[in-house]
Parts: structure tokens; sequence; C-alpha cells
């Protein structure tokens, strides 16, 4: 078959051959699109559960016409959709080759039923313009399916859901995907489940996505149901309601551990909640959200209409700066006390807490101290903060032009070696001597590096300070000094002068690590072999996962230093996807094999 360059069948004898399918290798030899559906078409006439392979490169995907437009890849029962290499090095774009058509989705799965997966592609440029459908990215309806370590970017809808839509009585599990730069015009700019579905989402990063109406990050709506664990929800934009999370007419939401931060909406900066659905969080950190309109509700807003239940319930999370302007962050206009017990507030004054809060709610006893143990939280300790001269983090800078913006990167003791946290930096100059809380995230867990970008403008008045806070501006006069200090420890402080002569000076904190990890080989038959490099002695620990996240072997656990190259019988193992799992002293590798026979 011409379209297809290579095709392998590894058929198996009776019960072995219905679980373990067939694998088909694809690459872009040929009109790559077209062969990827046909390699993906091939398996409906196969037993098992089959693994479509797909090569590294770019795939164009204005595929399967369809009345005015495409739609994409089109995804069949029971296959793993599977990028060679992983995201960064296997691309479904929505684009034809040439540019002048684009499909509606990059893929489009319909009464598709576990087990299947769709892991490791970069997925981009849907843009769903016909009639009133959604799902830029990935339609999912009327399916059961997982989506795995996939970057979802830059993909749009007319309607609902601009990086997935989620939708009629659908089951889909998302773990560990990047869906950034997703936009739609109503609801979900990243994510929407909707129509009797329900979604569980674990370790996803869902940041950057905006909607001109409801539900920045995600929205939930018509009886859907989600389930969220140490997720990012941050820096997404709701022209009207809900910039991170939109919930819409009984629905429900369960969220543990889920970091939900720099979110802005109209009214509704974390959440907004319409009606009769009920929002659940234990142990989140939910910071620096915010709204921009006078109803006062950077962490959430609940309409007169939400009086089903629990309308919305926060235990042992900490919650603050949700507008760092003294402000009130909830607004109940409904009838039903919330119960907002043992939270952290920045605040150890039960009438200062009061203040936050808008309506009936019971918010006592609160904590006295930020949450730490197994919390989403900011870093242990600060080591110390420095402004930068450029992106590269490598020339601290003491002064900065007038256009100039500050690199800012707090050192400190991660809390929680597990998440990719956060720390906050309040800056205050003479035109803006309240200040800003600008909001940090760490490079990598475990790393306690800290970083963001925040820009010095001219300011003749303070009307502009709410704006400025929610997208991290600072006012300053037209010559001024600009102090830093971290929001943990307030003697680490940070002077730069703006509009003023530059100085710097080389920075020696960040030396580059000889740390690293590697698998030999991705696709494996018998034996694993891997290798590492620790510079200085630290604890090892490798292990070995199945692809529903379940241990099934350690490989390692002790202290050492040095170079190792190690081998592993994976012979009794059943064929499919694993993970390799390391922390190797402060840092933290993942690696995906596919083990065959």
């Amino acid at each position: 078959m011409e379209s297809l360059k290579r095709l392998s069948l590894f058929l198996f004898i009776g019960f072995a051959l219905l679980l373990s399918g067939a694998i088909i290798e694809v690459d872009t030899t040929g009109i790559e699109g077209d062969s990827l559906q046909k390699a993906v078409d091939s398996t409906t006439v196969l037993p098992g559960i089959d693994t479509v392979l797909v090569l590294d490169g770019t795939y164009h995907l204005a595929i399967n016409p369809y009345e005015s437009g495409f739609r994409g890849l089109v995804m069949r029962d029971s296959v793993v959709l599977l990028g060679e290499n992983g995201a960064l090095s296997c691309t479904l774009t929505a684009l034809s080759e040439d540019k002048s058509d684009t499909a509606w989705y990059v893929i489009f799965c319909y009464q598709v039923g576990n087990p299947s997966v769709i892991e490791g592609f970069t997925i981009k440029d849907g843009n769903m313009s016909y009639n009133f459908g959604g799902g830029g990215g990935i339609c999912i309806a009327q399916s059961n399916i997982t989506v795995l370590n996939n970057r979802i970017i830059n993909n749009s809808s007319n309607y609902d859901g601009g990086g997935v839509l989620i939708d009629n009585y659908s089951y889909a599990i998302l773990r560990n995907n990047q869906i950034t730069n997703n936009h739609t015009h109503i609801l979900g700019g990243g994510i929407l489940v909707q129509a009797s579905s329900t979604a569980e989402l674990v370790g996803n990063q869902i940041n950057d996505n905006s909607t001109d109406q409801f539900g920045g990050g995600l929205c939930l709506h018509a009886d859907a149901n989600a389930l969220l664990r140490n997720n990012q929800i941050c820096r997404n934009m709701a022209h009207r309601e809900g910039g991170g999370i939109f919930l819409f007419f009984d629905s429900a939401i369960n969220l543990s551990r889920d970091i939900i931060a720099v979110n802005i909406a109209d009214t509704g900066g974390a959440f907004y909640n319409y009606s009769s659905n009920k929002i659940e969080m234990d142990s989140c950190l939910v910071v620096d959200n915010i709204n921009l309109k006078d109803t006062k509700s950077g962490l959430a807003l609940l309409t007169s209409q939400a009086d089903s239940g629990i309308t919305f319930y926060s235990y042992h999370s900490n919650l603050y700066y949700n507008s760092f302007q003294a402000d009130t962050e909830i607004n109940n206009k409904s009838s039903v006390t919330l119960s907002l017990e043992n939270n952290y507030w920045w605040l150890t004054d039960s009438a200062e807490i009061n203040q936050l809060i808008d309506g009936p709610a019971s918010f006592y006893p609160f904590e006295y101290d930020p949450l730490s143990n197994n919390i989403a939280s900011e870093p242990l300790l600060i080591d110390s903060i420095k402004n930068y001269r450029s992106s590269s983090y490598s020339e601290v800078a003491e002064s900065i032009g007038t256009y100039d913006t500050l690199f800012i990167s707090i050192f400190g003791s991660d809390a929680n070696p597990d998440i990719e946290e956060l720390a906050v930096v309040i800056l205050t100059s003479s035109r803006y001597p309240t200040g800003i809380a600008a909001t940090l995230f760490e490079t990598d867990t475990a790393s306690g590096i800290y970083r963001g970008e925040v820009y010095p403008l001219p300011r003749s008045n303070l009307n502009l300070l709410r704006y400025d806070d929610a997208y991290q501006n600072i006012g300053v006069n037209i010559t001024d000094t600009i102090k830093m200090v971290t929001n943990m420890d307030t003697t680490k402080c940070f002077y730069v002068g703006f509009n003023a002569p530059y100085s710097g000076i080389t920075d020696e904190k960040e030396n580059d690590t000889q740390f690293f990890f590697s698998v030999s080989q991705r696709i494996v038959k018998d034996k694993l072999q891997l290798s590492y490099n620790l510079p200085s002695e630290g604890a090892v620990r490798i292990a070995l996962y199945d692809v529903n996240g379940r241990a099934i072997k350690l490989l390692r656990n002790r202290t050492e230093r040095g170079y190792q190259e190690l081998s592993f019988d994976l012979g009794y193992l059943p064929n499919g996807i694993y993970f390799i799992k390391a922390i190797i002293g402060r840092e933290k590798a993942t690696e995906k094999i596919l083990k065959i026979r």
C-alpha cells in the first residue's frame, strides 16, 4: 500500500491475540493524513486492541470531507493511537499541507469505546466553525477514551470546547496533557464537559486558554461531572464569567490538590457557579485570581439560582490574594450557607476574613499558617529573589530601561516534590505603594526555582490598579524604584531601578546540572535498559507503572552517585504501554515505553 510505508502485524494465538492485537506503523511518506486514517481504519477488521504507532513528523489532517468542511482524523474503537517519541516529535495538525484548508477537529471520536487511547502528540490548529459544534482539538461524543501526554494547543471553536469537547454521555480520562492557548466563543476555552458526560482530569496543565463568554479554562454544562486531581488551571481568561472554571445547570466538580491561579474574568475569577451546581474542593491552592468588574468575586461568584445542596465547599485549602487589594473575594448570592472551614486565607483575624465573603458562609475554624503537608502551596523556605536581564535568566539586573521586562526568579525549597507549584512576589513602587501580587511558576517539579515576568508601565494615577494587578503590570513613575518582596519571607527582597542606567552581574546561582536519565529504547521486548547520572550522592528511586498509573515493580531504591547502566527483565509482562518514573536526587523524570513480543 503506497500510503502506508510499513505495516507490521504481530499476531498471537487464542486469548493473547484478543488482548494484544496488532501494531501498525505509519510515517509521513505519501499523503500523511490519508495514510494515518487508513492505518486507523484497518484496525476495524483486526481482533484485539490494536496500536497505531505514528512515527515522528507532522501529519496534515484536513481529511474526511463532510458537508462544507473536513472532520479531521476519525478515531476508531479499541485503538491505541501512539506517537513514537512523544508530543514534541509528532504533530497532528488540522491544516492541509498547503494551508488552504482547515479541519473542524484534529481528532474526531464518535462512539469510540475503551480501551481506546490517544497518546504522545502535539494536537493543533483545529477550527470548529460549523454550526454549533465544538472541540477544535479533540471532539469526544458518545465515547469512552483516555487522552495521555499530549500537547493540545492553538485550537478554536465558534461555540464549545476550544481545546477538548467531552459531549453526549461520554466518559473521558485526560492525564498529563498540556491544554494551552485554545479559544472558544461560548463555553469552555480549554475544555467543555457537557450533556451527562464525565471527565477525570489528572496532572494536566490547563493554561492560557480563553473564551468570549463562559469558562476560560474549564466549563461543565448540563448534568456534567468532573473529578480533578493535581492539575494546573492557570492564566485562563473569560471575557464574561468564570476565568478558571464555570458551572452551568446541574453539574458537579470535585477538586483535590489542584492549583487554580492567575485566572481572569469580568466576574468570578477562579469559579462561577450559575445554577444548581456543586463545587467541592479539598487541599487546593487558589491564589491571585481576579475579577475585572465591581462584583467583587476574584475567588468565586455564586448566583441566586445556585440553591441546590452544596453550592461551594472548600476544605483545607490555601485561598488568598484573589485580588491583592482589600476586596470581597467570594460573592454568594444564593441562600445556601457555604462551607468554608479549615482554610488558610493569609489573614489571622476572623473579622478580616469575614470581609472577604459577601453572603451566607461558615469559615470558622480557619488555619493560622499556610498549609503545606501534601497540598499545593508556595515554597517552604526562600533563599533569594532576583531580577534578570532577559528570559535566559543568566544575568542579574539591578536596573532596567523604560520598556524592559522584569524577569523575576525566586530560589527556595519546594513544598511538594510531585507538583509544579508557584510562588507569589509583592511588587511596590512610588506610584503603586500598596503594590500588586505577581505569581511565578516553578520550572519543574522539585526544582525550587520559580520564574515569571512582570511589566513596568508608567501610570499617572491609580485607576488601572485592578487591571494591572490582574495582568502582572506594576505601575511606576517616569523614574522609579521597584521593590520586590517574597510573599513567604518578607526579609527576602530585591530593588530594581526603572528608567535608570543599566547595571547587572552574571549570576552564578544556576549552573547546568549533569543529571540525566534516559531509557535506551522506547519500544522494548524482553529487556529494559536505562542509564542515569547523579553528580553528587543522593536518593535514587525508579519504578515501573502501567498505563492506568498503577505501580508494577520497584526497579531501584537506594542512595548512590555517579553514572549507572541498568538492565531489567520485562519478559513476564503483557504487551502494552508502561511508564518508567525516576526520582534521582532532587530531579524527576518520566519515560514511556511500548512493550511488544
